[in-house]
């Protein structure tokens, strides 16, 4: 009983600190807009589009769970797509509340679907695919976007720099996780000099060199990545009706992949809150956005995208409550 009240404090005091921050960024962001400004944006919003937006985020996260069934169907294991989106539901709450954002959430999920399913080291596997398939996901739809731009020629060049250096990771990242002999040298550089992950380390690799055996799923995964962040950008575009706002859906796909990096990379706020509304606010600053109405896109993603993940939320509560049912 001392062990889960531990558990239960530890995660209490990281909420705790999450939120903290969140206001602290989100406080020093306000201090460039103005709050009538702000207000004014929020109060003509169109709830029609609000509802269309919430129905199109939860479409990318079935796409996303269907996804990760493919990557677990690889092994040729047969398990059903609610046993998915449940641990999906699970993972994107935790990935909410705690430090860590996604890889928290992942290692939850992971472990709750190692305690729930006999086939744990095949789905382990996928969850870790699933995430590097998705960024590169991320990486690939940027650099269309620069592609793009250039046709365009449109984009200021601080934004132009930045997503250039997204597309140079993104070949970094290629060249790192599928190069047989860069794994091999990594792992024996992992081995002499940081023992304590060796191990971890040797299962990332072996992942990966599993599925590298078949080039189909792999171009599938990636493609489902595009999809999600595409329908993720389409949500933020449908958020912008709302608002009344005048944004292009690619300038809109442009600082959404910017601000979603971010997030993945700097999990450090309660949902993403206040990392994504600085990119908002800066970026769509740079093409004529009012810092106010920026602020209020940001803000009415991120609780759209809060509101999705109250459902992991609840599957937990009634866990728990199945659980001391039994006791």
């Amino acid at each position: 009983m001392k062990i889960n009240i531990s558990i239960a404090f530890k995660r209490f005091f990281y909420l705790f600190l999450k939120i903290i921050i969140t206001f602290l960024v989100l406080y020093f962001i306000f201090l460039k807009v103005d709050f009538k400004g702000f207000l004014s944006v929020f109060s003509r919003i169109n709830y029609r589009y609000v509802i269309l937006a919430f129905l199109i985020y939860l479409l990318q996260f079935l796409i996303s769970t269907l996804k990760w069934q493919k990557l677990v169907n690889f092994f040729g294991t047969k398990i059903n797509f609610k046993f998915f989106l449940k641990f999906n539901f699970i993972g994107l709450f935790y990935a909410t509340i705690m430090p860590g954002g996604l890889v928290t959430g992942d290692l939850i999920k992971g472990y709750r679907v190692f305690k729930s399913s006999e086939d744990r080291k095949m789905i382990l596997n996928s969850i870790l695919m699933d995430r590097i398939t998705g960024l590169i996901g991320l990486l690939v739809l940027t650099i269309l976007i620069v592609i793009f731009i250039f046709q365009l020629n449109k984009f200021p060049y601080r934004l132009t720099i930045i997503l250039f250096s997204v597309v140079l990771l993104f070949f970094i990242v290629v060249f790192l996780f599928f190069s047989k002999k860069i794994l091999s040298y990594l792992s024996k550089f992992i081995k002499r000099f940081f023992p304590k992950i060796e191990n971890f380390s040797e299962k990332i690799f072996g992942t990966i060199n599993t599925y590298s055996k078949n080039l189909g799923l792999l171009i599938f995964a990636v493609l489902t990545g595009i999809l999600i962040y595409f329908v993720n950008t389409f949500c933020v575009y449908l958020a912008t009706l709302a608002l009344g706002i005048n944004i292009s859906f690619v300038n809109i796909l442009a600082v959404n992949c910017l601000a979603t990096f971010a997030v993945i990379v700097a999990p450090i706020t309660f949902a993403g809150f206040g990392i994504r509304e600085g990119f908002f606010v800066y970026f769509l600053g740079l093409i004529g956005t009012g810092k106010e109405s920026a602020m209020a896109l940001s803000l009415l993603v991120g609780l759209i995208c809060l509101l999705l993940s109250l459902a992991g939320g609840l599957l937990e509560l009634r866990s728990l409550f199945a659980k001391k049912q039994n006791i």
